[in-house]
């Protein structure tokens, strides 16, 4: 099944940000650990190159494979001392953001957890299953959401119901049901009632 999201992600990807997606390898990092698998398969397959996707509210932004381990400054260690962050999880990776706020690989699980910067302490929660799951996600909201300002140029319109239920289709496959897809797509502020 993530083989099916990765290649659904990688068509919205290329959709919304042609000229920010290009297949990317494993030679490409540079980190002092292995590349996980998983990044590197969706790297390969989705290939983003510094590609921004509209949220809602902020936009997200996946760095390039190049860039990845530059990526973790800010996060894992402070940027102008390069001294790590006391409460960073070795384990953890950020692989995206949005608006900051980092979408960070568990190395150890493969799961996708979320955190909000700024708050003190590094406390993410878990909000994918896989890296797979978080970009057809992401990107099927920012397929959403580019489709609402095209319909009423204003950030805040909401989905209709025929829009709601298309992205629940298209998504439920890869969750545990319809109501997990739902809870996924609220939880990126997509307004779902």
């Amino acid at each position: 099944m993530q083989a099916k999201a990765l290649s659904l992600a990688a068509e919205l990807f290329r959709k919304i940000e042609p000229k920010k997606v290009k297949p990317q390898q494993a030679a490409d990092w540079n980190g002092p650990f292995p590349l996980p698998a998983s990044l590197a398969e969706f790297y390969a397959v989705v290939g983003p190159a510094g590609a921004y996707l509209r949220g809602c509210g902020n936009d997200y932004f996946f760095p390039k494979l190049k860039g990845l381990w530059k990526y973790q400054e800010g996060y894992r260690w402070e940027g102008n001392t390069k001294k790590p962050v006391a409460d960073w999880d070795d384990d953890w990776l950020v692989i995206a953001d949005q608006g900051a706020d980092p979408f960070i690989l568990s190395r150890k699980t493969g799961k996708v957890l979320f955190a909000n910067a700024g708050e003190g302490e590094w406390s993410p929660d878990e909000v994918f299953d896989n890296v797979a799951q978080m970009a057809v996600t992401l990107a099927a909201v920012s397929d959403l959401q580019s489709a609402l300002w095209d319909q009423h140029e204003d950030d805040d319109a909401d989905p209709d119901t025929a829009q709601r239920k298309a992205i629940l289709d298209l998504l439920q496959p890869f969750y545990a049901g319809r109501e997990a897809a739902q809870k996924a797509l609220v939880d990126q502020g997509l307004r779902m009632k």
